[in-house]
C-alpha cells in the first residue's frame, strides 16, 4: 500500500535511527500528580536559602510553595468538585481525587495537623471537610505539600505491587507464546520473538494525572494505577501482542525534517494522506481486532464472552465467515515490510490478505481501501 511513497525510505529494525527511536520511547517515564511541583518548590527552596545564606522565613517559604503547588491545588480542587455527567476518564480521576483525600486522613502524620487547622476531632475528618479546608485556605499550602507527599509515597508504593504482576505475566507470556510459534500458530520466529520482547519497559501511571492511553508504538507496557487486579493479565499480554507485530521502519522527509516512523505496525500502515503534509494511520481498528483475537487466544479465554474492540472483532468475524481464512490477517499482521525484495513483493502476506477481502466483497463491491479508517477514533 504504501511501496511507492517517495517521501519514506525504508530502513532495517537494527539501523541507528530505530535505535535511536527506541531510546528516547523507553526513557519515557509515567508521572506522578504533585511529584514535579514538589521538586520545584524544593529547588526553588535551596536555591532562595543558599542565595539568603540563611534560613528562610515562614512567609518565604509560603510564597515559594504556593507558587510552585498553588496550580495543582487548583487543579485537584475543580476535579473534586467537578459535576461528572459522562466520560470515563473524568469520572476516574474524581475517583482518584477522593482516594487522595482518604490518603490524607489515613495518614498518622497528617491527621493531627488536619485535626488542629479545621478544629474537629480525628473521628470526624472527611473528604468534605478536608476540600473545604483547602478551598476557604484554613489547610495552607505546606498542609496540601505534605498531602502530596503522602499521595506520592503511596503512589510509588501500589506501582511497585503493580510491576511484579506486570513481570510475571511478562515471564508467562512469553513461555506461551514460544509454544505458540512452535505450533505454528504465531507466525514469527523465536529468534524475532525474543528480540522484540528484550527490554519493553513497564510503566505505571497515575490516574489523578489523567487516563493514560497505551499506544502500540509507545514501546512499553502502559497501565493506570487504578487498572482491576484481574485486568492486569490481559492487558499486559495485549500490549505484548503489539510488541512482537511485523513492521515496517521508515524514515519521512518533509523539507528539511526528517522523521523515523514505525510506518507498519501488524495491520496499521502510516501513509501520508492525500493532498496534506501530514502521517495518518489506517487500518488501525483491524490492527486492534486481530492483537486482541492473538491476545485471547493466548491468554486460553473463550473469545465470544471476552475482550475488548468488541465492534472491530465483530467485524473481523464477519468478514472470515465471509470466506477470507483467519490466518491471512495473521499472516499480514506478523509480516515484516521486506526491503530487500521487488517493488511490489515486499508485503507479500499483506497483499494475498487485500486479494480475498476484494474478491469475498465484490458481490458487495466492497474493497480492502474500504476498511482503512473504519471506527476512527
Amino acid at each position: 500500500m504504501f511501496e511507492g511513497e517517495s517521501k519514506f525510505h525504508h530502513i532495517p529494525e537494527d539501523s541507528p535511527e530505530h535505535v535511536e527511536m527506541q531510546r528516547r520511547r523507553s526513557k519515557k517515564e509515567s508521572s506522578t500528580f504533585g511529584e514535579s511541583s514538589l521538586t520545584l518548590a524544593e529547588n526553588k527552596s535551596e536555591t532562595a536559602a543558599s542565595a539568603k545564606e540563611g534560613d528562610l522565613t515562614a512567609e518565604e517559604r509560603e510564597k515559594i510553595l504556593e507558587q510552585s503547588l498553588g496550580h495543582e491545588r487548583e487543579i485537584f480542587l475543580r476535579l473534586v468538585e467537578a459535576e461528572v455527567e459522562g466520560g470515563n476518564s473524568l469520572k476516574r480521576r474524581k475517583k482518584a481525587a477522593n482516594e487522595f483525600l482518604e490518603e490524607a486522613i489515613r495518614d498518622k502524620a497528617l491527621q493531627q495537623e488536619l485535626s488542629e487547622s479545621l478544629g474537629i476531632s480525628v473521628e470526624d475528618l472527611s473528604p468534605e471537610q478536608v476540600t473545604e479546608g483547602l478551598r476557604n485556605k484554613q489547610l495552607g499550602v505546606e498542609c496540601f505539600q505534605k498531602m502530596l507527599k503522602v499521595h506520592v509515597a503511596e503512589f510509588h508504593r501500589k506501582a511497585e505491587g503493580v510491576e511484579s504482576i506486570i513481570e510475571k505475566y511478562r515471564e508467562e507470556f512469553l513461555v506461551i507464546a514460544r509454544a505458540a510459534v512452535k505450533n505454528g500458530y504465531l507466525p514469527t520466529s523465536e529468534e524475532k520473538l525474543l528480540s522484540r520482547l528484550e527490554g519493553i519497559p513497564s510503566r505505571v501511571f497515575d490516574t489523578l494525572e489523567g487516563a493514560h492511553v497505551a499506544e502500540e508504538e509507545d514501546g512499553a507496557i502502559s497501565l493506570n494505577i487504578d487498572i482491576p487486579s484481574e485486568a492486569i493479565r490481559h492487558v499486559v499480554y495485549h500490549e505484548l501482542v503489539h510488541a512482537i507485530a511485523g513492521k515496517s521502519i521508515a524514515t519521512y522527509q518533509e523539507k528539511e525534517i526528517t522523521m523515523t516512523h514505525e510506518q507498519k505496525h501488524g495491520l496499521k500502515l502510516r501513509v501520508e494522506a492525500p493532498g496534506e503534509h501530514i502521517i495518518t494511520g489506517r487500518f488501525s481498528w483491524l490492527d486492534e481486532a486481530v492483537t486482541e483475537e492473538t491476545a485471547l487466544h493466548l491468554l486460553g479465554e473463550r473469545e465470544d464472552e471476552v475482550g475488548d474492540y468488541q465492534f472491530e472483532r465483530l467485524f473481523l468475524k464477519s468478514m472470515i465467515d465471509a470466506g477470507v481464512p483467519e490466518e491471512l490477517f495473521r499472516n499480514a499482521y506478523f509480516e515484516d515490510y521486506d526491503t530487500e525484495a521487488d517493488p511490489g513483493q515486499r508485503m507479500p502476506a499483506w497483499h494475498a490478505l487485500a486479494k480475498k477481502i476484494n474478491e469475498v466483497g465484490r458481490e458487495k463491491n466492497i474493497k480492502m481501501k474500504d476498511f482503512s479508517t473504519m471506527f476512527k477514533q
